[in-house]
């Protein structure tokens, strides 16, 4: 079969032809601008999946791309460290250390402590298990050894 223009083909294959122009024709007859004004973005991308968006990104390759030098370079250290409470930080750092320097001496102290209480008893010739658990108004009397 032979169209009007000359073009050989199916039926099929001329309306393809056509529409192919048509649809030219209107995509270059379109104001995109004004288009784009009547689109709510929001709306738009309220429906974008953004974890499987996120997927589809190559990190490793992404972060190869970047100039860590470059990125630094912006960065102005006396306005940063400025901003920083550097003694607080300190401060802050320095009392947890010494926090836990305090719980290993007290740890250390109650070990000497059952040490020497282990010793004596064993010079008196005290049975183990013989002393209270503590103060009665702090333990209670059905604590105490013997009661109870």
């Amino acid at each position: 079969m032979v169209s009007p223009k000359g073009i050989r083909g199916t039926p099929e294959r001329l309306a393809q032809l056509i529409a192919g122009q048509v649809v030219n024709l209107v995509l270059e007859s379109l104001d995109f601008d004004a288009l784009l004004e009547r689109i709510n973005l929001n709306a738009l991308l309220e429906r974008i999946d953004v974890n499987e968006l996120l997927e589809q990104i190559d990190v490793n390759r992404l972060m190869g791309q970047i100039d860590v030098n470059a990125l630094m370079s912006g960065i102005d250290l006396d306005v940063l460290v400025e901003h920083i409470e550097l003694e607080a930080l300190i401060a802050r750092s320095t009392t947890g250390a010494m926090g836990a320097v305090l719980d290993v001496v007290r740890r250390i102290g109650v070990g000497l402590d059952d040490f020497v209480a282990r010793a004596v008893d064993r010079l008196l010739r005290r049975k183990a298990g013989t002393h209270p658990l503590g103060p009665v108004l702090l333990v209670g009397e059905l604590s105490q050894p013997g009661r109870g």
